[in-house]
């Protein structure tokens, strides 16, 4: 591994496949990134984005299948 220093950040590269790590807030850092106002930190990942949340409602048709089974 190799450090390097870019802009305001330190980033680690490999040498073999010249990949580059970011560490915790590293990104958000050399992009200046800032998360939406009135959202909890861990709801917005490094590049801004919201994650993909899964729906609800397969969720929801398994809880019914499985609770009206026992009836049928």
């Amino acid at each position: 591994m190799d450090r390097f220093k870019d802009g305001p950040v330190t980033l680690d590269r490999c040498i073999p496949c010249n990949g580059v790590w970011f560490d915790i807030g590293e990104i958000a850092l050399k992009y200046n990134l800032r998360p939406p106002l009135g959202l909890a930190a861990h709801l917005v990942g490094e590049d801004g984005e919201f994650p993909d949340e899964p729906s609800a409602w397969p969720v929801l048709i398994n809880l019914g299948v499985r609770f009206l089974m026992p009836f049928l």
